[in-house]
């Protein structure tokens, strides 16, 4: 609660140096780190925005309508085709398929996504299925292979059909198995068995499409005649629902082609329903759009790589060049930098360290961490390594550590955890700060601080000896001069009073001069125990002290709650009465306004005295606080000097400080701060 007063004529040194390791170095393991962060951000570039998925579904219904655009022609056409063109587009196809395949299995080995994984492999069982149904469908060939009719008769549809449904079957499965089986752990172990298992079945689904008796493919005379091929067109149409939600949510330009590849590859198969006969148009435009859906995938993929290259070259440049970069930072860092595995191995250390132990990178690097710079800590069980291998984040200690050539080395040593790109701690990494430099300026410091303590003290001992032993012979001079005054003034000539009258004045001035100087120097002397003390009574006190300056001034004065501080209660009086003085002593014409306010900050009050008077020059702030300093001479303002130099004395022994702030002409405004709590201060 804020207190407002009215009272006016109206009757109202320790120092912590912390060495942080803040390099980055560049090792296999972080290697491993960047290539993965590299793969991370490469695969994030196919991605499409929502307006281009929104444009590539635009062109797929495009692209459906112009290739279901043909019907018409063929279906009044009496075009009809031969077993070898038929069987060629079957093997140009097969070597398509297996390609793409083959392709989306390496991006799977790349990535882990199991999405790339089956449906590479959907292309690659159709290919190879359609590579032996093409490569029987040469008449030479079956001629070559001497099987029976039947038996051809048999298998070629049979392969067709099969190859089909599987690939129909694979596509629609694949992104839901995949969903929930998430990203492969070892892509290069489940690339090799699903192939062996996938080539194991290929093999049985080829020597079955030998032996099983088929029903009829063909029904000329119904307008679906091919009802397998109709099947596995729908389940292709199911699949490329599947795979358009898919795009949709992962907006991968990959899975694009892949969706536009299956629209294809589901119209041929609905193309090939309606073939009423071998090699006729629809047959024959059936297996072109085939080949056009094993295509689509591999341009799509040639696509993809040609992106993923070029930016992924612009990222290892740039990744070049922030690694010579930050080698740079690393061997050029005032601190000596060591990499330690969990066998005590020095794996790397940069040029600092390799100065600091007197030997060779190279050599460093084959030795053990406590043979080449060991301390106390080396080999205990609370050595940095064991600590940090137990759990702890960081560790920051000054220790001496020890050269090989058995010289000592004062240092600061911060050691944190080295990680794997799992997370697992592998290491340690340490930075050491040769503070030699340091302890040799600490102790000349020291010294420098306990001979000016000592000459403080000697000096504040000699000016309250000096002002005390002069106080005798100066009244003896001051009382004779007055009475040559009084006894002689008026019988001598004019010059001789005013002779005496200075002497008079100068021995005043000298005694209220020693005087100040006396109670200067009991500031630090004489002062008493600070304790807690309640600084509005401090301020009533002297109010009640000043009553009558400040009725003559007609000074109205007002003041916040003032805090409780640990404080000397007849000091803080002296502060607040110089300062108040000094406002209603320099206020000019203008009746005084002094205004006292208090705010909290941190650990500290800080007190504001702000005033309307004459205000200081910025260019004598400072020395107003200097000892017997006086910015206006003595006919002017009475007084010695010494206020502000007192004040500023007794806050500084209070653990505080005091500056001001004004503007001339305008009024000043005096600061002090002192702790808000007992912080172990002590005061001098």
């Amino acid at each position: 609660m804020t207190k407002q007063q009215d009272i006016g004529g109206n009757g109202g040194s320790a120092q912590t140096v912390s060495s942080g390791v803040n390099t980055f170095w560049n090792t296999d393991r972080t290697q491993v780190m960047r290539w993965k962060s590299i793969v991370t951000h490469v695969h994030g570039l196919s991605r499409h925005t929502p307006e281009q998925v929104r444009n590539r579904f635009l062109a797929i219904g495009l692209f459906s309508i112009i290739l279901l655009s043909v019907y018409p022609l063929i279906d009044d056409s009496s075009y009809r085709g031969s077993s070898d063109f038929h069987a060629t587009i079957e093997m140009v196809g097969a070597c398509f398929a297996i390609i793409a395949g083959l392709a989306l299995i390496v991006h799977f080995y790349s990535f882990g996504d199991r999405l790339y994984l089956l449906i590479g492999l959907a292309f690659f069982i159709n290919g190879v299925e359609d590579f032996f149904h093409g490569l029987l469908s040469f008449r030479h060939v079956q001629h070559w292979t001497g099987l029976p009719e039947s038996s051809l008769e048999q298998f070629i549809p049979m392969t067709f059909v099969t190859g089909r449904i599987l690939l129909g079957v694979f596509l629609l499965m694949a992104p839901m198995i995949s969903r929930r089986l998430g990203k492969s752990e070892d892509p290069k172990k489940e690339t090799i068995w699903t192939a062996t298992i996938s080539i194991i079945v290929l093999a049985l689904f080829i020597i079955m499409a030998f032996k099983i008796a088929l029903p009829d493919f063909i029904h000329p005379d119904k307008k679906i005649s091919r009802p397998w091929d109709f099947i596995s067109a729908l389940i292709l149409f199911a699949a490329l629902g599947v795979f358009g939600a898919e795009y949709h949510r992962s907006r991968e330009m990959l899975l694009w082609w892949i969706t536009l590849s299956i629209a294809v590859n589901a119209i041929g198969q609905l193309m090939m329903s309606f073939s009423g006969e071998l090699y006729d148009g629809f047959f024959d435009i059936a297996h072109e759009y085939k080949v056009l859906g094993y295509v689509i995938p591999l341009l799509g993929f040639s696509l993809y790589q040609f992106v993923i290259i070029s930016e992924r070259q612009q990222i290892e440049d740039e990744l070049r060049r922030s690694t010579g970069e930050l080698d740079q930072i690393f061997n050029n860092s005032p601190d000596g930098i060591r990499v330690i595995d969990r066998h005590f191995n020095i794996i790397r250390a940069n040029d600092t360290f390799a100065l600091m132990v007197g030997l060779d990178k190279e050599e460093i690097s084959r030795r053990k961490c406590y043979d080449v710079f060991s301390s106390e800590l080396c080999r205990s069980p609370n050595c940095p390594m064991n600590r940090i291998l137990a759990g702890e984040g960081r560790i920051e200690e000054e220790v001496e550590k020890v050269r090989r050539d058995r010289r000592t080395l004062p240092c600061v040593l911060t050691a944190i955890p080295f990680r794997d790109p799992d997370g697992k701690v592998v290491g340690i990494v340490e930075d050491i700060n040769d503070i030699t430099e340091r302890m040799k300026a600490e102790r000349k410091l020291k010294r420098i601080m306990s001979e000016l303590v000592r000459s403080n003290n000697e000096l504040e001992q000699f000016a309250y000896i000096a002002s005390h032993d002069l106080q005798e012979p100066l009244r003896m001079v001051s009382s004779y001069v007055q009475l040559l005054s009084m006894r002689y003034k008026g019988q001598l000539d004019s010059d001789a009073d005013d002779f005496i009258s200075f002497a008079v004045d100068g021995a005043m001035r000298m005694q209220e001069l020693i005087n100040d100087l006396l109670q200067f120097a009991r500031v630090s002397t004489k002062g008493k125990t600070l304790k807690k003390v309640d600084l509005n009574n401090v301020m009533t006190k002297v109010l009640t002290d000043m009553r009558t300056a400040i009725d003559e001034s007609g000074a109205r004065i007002t003041y916040d709650e003032l805090p409780e501080v640990n404080a000397d209660d007849v000091q803080m009086g002296q502060v607040f009465r110089n300062l108040i003085g000094n406002a209603i002593k320099f206020s000019g014409t203008r009746r005084p306004l002094i205004e006292i306010s208090v705010e909290k900050q941190r650990n500290n009050w800080i007190m504001t005295f702000s005033d309307n008077g004459i205000g200081i020059d910025p260019e004598y702030q400072d020395r107003i606080f200097i000892i017997f300093q006086r910015l206006h001479g003595i006919d002017e303002f009475e007084g010695t000097g010494i206020g502000l130099a007192l004040t500023k004395k007794i806050i500084e022994r209070h653990g505080g400080r005091i500056w001001v702030e004004s503007i001339p002409g305008e009024g000043s405004s005096f600061f002090i701060t002192l702790p808000s709590r007992d912080l172990g201060y002590i005061a001098g």
